[in-house]
């Protein structure tokens, strides 16, 4: 039986058909470095590859909420690298109210395709009252368990 945080955390991974579309893009940008190969007599290689697929790269933002050991203190966050900026938060990398009042948590993230989206988010819950924001968290995550370590 799968428990609940795990169930939790599985939920919060890119599903099956994200990660299909991302091993179809892929082939996409190979088809499409290899017809410019063809078409330019470029030479074929990891510079070209690497231009081409950051051209067309999927990319998923994340709006997240950190929280203090004892839930007590809550942050509200936007990035396009979610573990990256844990690690950030946890290491205390930069001066802030992350770092003054240690909070480095992760109770609830929310993953996005468009950064507007998840810019939109952040705004709306950064005006929430800390019950609406306490109900959110409980809904997929009733422990306040951190979820940083999945990612870390």
């Amino acid at each position: 039986m799968v428990s609940e945080p795990e169930r939790d955390r599985a939920a919060a991974r890119p599903s099956k058909t994200l990660v299909a579309q991302k091993v179809v893009l892929h082939c996409r940008v190979e088809e499409i470095a290899c017809n410019l190969v063809a078409a330019f007599h470029l030479p074929l290689g990891r510079p070209l590859l690497t231009m081409i697929a950051k051209q067309t790269e999927v990319r998923m933002y994340y709006v997240y909420i950190l929280a203090s050991k004892a839930n007590a203190m809550l942050y509200i966050g936007v990035t396009n690298d979610l573990r990256h900026r844990l690690r950030e938060h946890r290491e205390g990398l930069f001066e802030g109210y992350t770092k003054t009042y240690d909070i480095h948590k992760l109770v609830f993230f929310e993953e996005f395709s468009n950064i507007n989206d998840a810019i939109a988010c952040e705004k709306r819950l950064k005006r929430w009252t800390r019950a609406k924001k306490n109900a959110l968290v409980e809904s997929k995550n009733p422990n306040w368990d951190d979820w940083s370590e999945g990612f870390i």
